[in-house]
């Protein structure tokens, strides 16, 4: 827990001073390149660290063996990209580190030019402090494909924002090469352009509602001929989740919707804000039933890094309004925009206390932003999210462990050769696993 909370404490306090003080782009890009070397090699350099991991480490063992066509042909049904990508890497060493490496870099990569070209460069720090506090870097290190297919969707939210159909559903087809639950983003285009109010709310309580009630009749129907491994009477991963899980995307979206009118006054395409954290509540919700779900949140989930440094933005500006009417009071022959303020002292009273009140406001809004991220990583950590708890690196000179599937509940194992299996107890949310300990790392 500690690397991790060096980690993003480290990045916020860094963001915070580079991005924050006298700001510049030589400044930002030194940022950057901190950002990306510190996440790549905190998840490049882990070893048995992810429930995934020794997963991955024998997909690319066999690609190395016996090359990648072979190897895709042996797995049909399993998304292509990421083992494309591994393909190359295979060709010259069978150490699966290298990959493990090199996939974070990918990560890394995708994380931070969606950060540079979108977010605000004030509030990049804000981004890459949530990526690691809500725990979207944990599932870098467990959930590969998923997550880089998590990271290509990412970028098709400022295109639903413009309605741009055709780069938007392109880049939902890439992320399907990796991970093709990405195809739950194809409705959401129409969805995020319905307008945002009562009447759209009240719609998502009542789908929410339906569903829950009727979601595990309609997962018996889908799994007899799609992932029929995932039958909800017999598989371990639809166990129900706990309901704990739903607080934190029930607290986002209670904020998103407190700054609702804020968001949509700085700009109406905003509205997809609340449309993401309405579908992300409702995957965690429906995650209470079957917990699979929950993996479905990931694509509106994520989106959330883009949201808090907005919502600090528009924060900020009735700040810097506030100081601008201040001055304008105290001296207003030297501003012209103000002509009604004549410097007395009622004129002088009214713009002191609107600045004291947008400071609160801000500084009530920036609180929770950093209280939130840091409590669900004390969380993540408490509870062992994705395997990644302790944390194990190359350098470690403590045991490591391997992950063995073992079954449970007369489940047998169905995950390809030395995958680990999950052990779910119902009504809990962690993961079991057989261990079988080895002294030091593999060779880097």
């Amino acid at each position: 827990m500690t690397v991790y909370l060096l980690l993003s404490l480290g990045l916020g306090g860094a963001g915070a001073f580079l991005c924050l003080r006298r700001p510049s782009r030589v400044k930002r890009a030194a940022y950057f390149l901190l950002a990306f070397f510190a996440l790549t090699l905190v998840s490049g350099l882990r070893v048995s660290v992810g429930y995934d991991y020794d997963t991955y480490a024998a997909f690319f063992e066999d690609i190395h063996a016996q090359g990648l066509l072979a190897f895709l042909g042996e797995n049909p049904r399993m998304e292509p990209g990421l083992f494309v990508l591994m393909a190359p890497i295979a060709r010259f060493t069978q150490n699966p580190q290298w990959m493990f490496l090199a996939m974070a870099a990918l990560c890394s990569g995708l994380l931070l030019l969606f950060v540079w070209r979108y977010v605000p460069p004030k509030y990049a720090w804000v981004s890459i402090y949530a990526f690691v506090g809500l725990t979207f870097f944990y599932g870098t290190m467990n959930l590969m494909r998923q997550s880089v297919a998590g990271l290509i969707a990412l970028f098709c939210y400022p295109f639903v924002r413009d309605r741009r159909w055709a780069p938007y559903f392109a880049l939902v087809l890439a992320a399907a090469l990796f991970h093709r639950s990405a195809l739950i983003l194809i409705p959401f285009y129409w969805i995020a352009n319905i307008p945002v109010g009562r009447a759209s709310l009240c719609a998502y309580a009542a789908v929410g509602t339906a569903l829950y009630f009727g979601i595990t009749p309609l997962l018996r129907v889908v799994t007899r001929y799609v992932y029929t491994n995932y039958d909800p009477a017999s598989s371990i991963l639809m166990q129900p989740g706990s309901a704990t899980y739903v607080i934190v995307p029930a607290l986002l979206l209670g904020f998103t919707l407190l700054l609702q009118r804020p968001l949509l006054a700085a700009d109406r395409r905003n509205a997809v804000f609340v449309h993401a954290g309405a579908l992300t509540l409702l995957c965690y919700v429906l995650m209470t039933r079957h917990f699979l779900v929950e993996r479905l949140a990931l694509y509106f989930f994520l989106p959330v890094i883009w949201l808090l440094p907005h919502a600090l933005e528009v924060m900020e500006a009735p700040l810097a309004r506030a100081k601008r009417a201040l001055q304008a009071s105290r001296d207003p022959l030297k501003s012209p925009a103000y002509p009604a303020q004549k410097g007395t002292r009622p004129a002088i009273s009214r713009a002191g206390r609107r600045l004291r009140d947008a400071r609160i406001n801000y500084g009530l809004t920036l609180a929770f932003v950093l209280a939130l991220c840091l409590a669900y990583q004390l969380f993540a950590g408490q509870v062992g999210f994705h395997g990644v708890f302790p944390y194990r690196s190359v350098f470690s000179k403590v045991k490591t462990v391997q992950m063995q599937p073992v079954a449970w509940n007369n489940m047998e194992n169905t995950t390809r050769k030395a995958g680990p299996v999950v052990l779910w107890k119902p009504g809990e949310n962690f993961v079991y696993f057989q261990p079988q300990t080895r002294d030091g790392p593999p060779q880097f």
